[in-house]
């Protein structure tokens, strides 16, 4: 006798939605015990309901109201975080190449992307959101050693650069057609990092000793002498800094490769160096970026895949998540916010230059 029985069509169809929610669940839950982990106590299953928004039979339907906050970010936020995720890889366009890692800025509604080439001049490519066209040179008479660092400085585009002797340059603060060197006569082994903020433009650099040394310009002053970022830390490869409200955020990669972090209130000094949460480790420098109010952390890491992680400038989640495509870098990516995204460049192991877009 035949004793199979045959399960009802409405009720497969709601047991097929009940599995995939829980298995949505699963994964946004997994999501929240690794947000909490190591930090205060907080009721990882009510968590869990916030996250999902309960789409599943048994866990009720209540729904807090989202500008509450958990550790000190909202539950608005939290989704977001938690929806965010990367793209596909594809190549920029023009056929470029480059030895080190790309650079860039949205100035004019476009992004503008910079690199050093294999001749050690530093080139652009432009894009209005749709796609790049050709590299050009930025015409400045010198050469780089190291990927170039970029920012918007009253409405301007300021580069920096290491010089084939170490030296650090500037093109476009002082508005001629060269390469000037920076103030205060420092010496770096790898690329320098810059930050606009409001009339300070700051830089820091690697000195040749592997600690982490800065220097600091206003709209109407130049640079002066090089002074050692307080804490005492080390670091092989450049730095990466970004401003949240009133505070200075430095990233370093440190001689152990794992990722380090400092701060500085507003015209106040650094403090002592701290690990950045979830045990990354890269083999370059870290590059942050400040979107939709949260610093997005990037690095490429040991296996040379490329590793992101979130949070607030001070706090991160406490695991690195490998960003979507499984692309590969052979230097530190460069993160740019663009229209309501985060798009990401990279140099690829063949040399091209590769991006990726942040999808929320």
């Amino acid at each position: 006798m035949d004793t199979t029985r045959t399960v009802p069509a409405d009720i497969a169809d709601v047991a097929a939605s009940w599995l995939a929610g829980l298995a949505l669940a699963f994964e946004k839950c997994q999501f929240a015990d690794d947000y909490i982990a190591g930090q205060a106590p907080i009721n990882a299953d009510w968590l869990c309901r916030v996250a999902t928004g309960a789409p599943w039979p048994g866990l009720g339907r209540d729904n807090p109201d989202p500008s509450k906050k958990i550790k000190g970010i909202t539950i608005a936020k939290y989704r977001r975080m938690r929806r965010s995720q990367m793209g596909a890889w594809v190549e920029v366009e023009g056929g470029g190449l480059t030895p080190s890692g790309p650079a860039g800025i949205v100035h004019r509604n476009q992004m503008r992307l910079l690199v050093r080439g294999f001749d050690d001049r530093v080139y652009e490519n432009v894009s209005g959101g749709g796609p790049f066209g050709s590299w050009e040179d930025v015409g400045l008479d010198g050469l780089s050693a190291s990927e170039p660092a970029y920012t918007l400085f009253h409405g301007a585009g300021v580069l920096f650069v290491r010089g084939t002797d170490n030296r650090i340059y500037n093109g476009g603060f002082g508005g001629g057609p060269d390469y000037e060197e920076v103030e205060g006569g420092g010496l770096t082994g790898s690329a320098p990092a810059v930050l606009a903020d409001g009339p300070d433009l700051h830089l820091f650099v690697r000195g040749l000793d592997d600690r982490i040394y800065h220097n600091q310009a206003r709209s109407d002053t130049p640079f002066g002498r090089w002074v050692e970022v307080e804490g005492g830390g080390l670091t092989p490869s450049e730095p990466g800094a970004v401003m949240v409200g009133d505070v200075l955020h430095l990233f370093v990669g440190g001689t152990d490769d794992r990722i380090y972090h400092n701060r500085a209130p507003r015209g106040r000094p650094f403090g002592r160096w701290v690990e950045v949460e979830g045990g990354g480790m890269t083999t370059a420098g870290p590059a942050p970026v400040v979107f939709n109010g949260a610093v997005h952390l990037f690095v490429r890491g040991t296996d040379d895949r490329i590793y992101r992680n979130t949070g607030d400038g001070d706090h991160f989640g406490a695991r690195w998540v490998e960003v979507e495509g499984s692309g590969k870098t052979v230097s530190r990516p460069a993160p740019i916010v663009f229209n309501g995204a985060v798009h990401l460049f990279v140099r690829g192991t063949d040399d091209r230059i590769y991006r990726n877009r942040l999808n929320t």
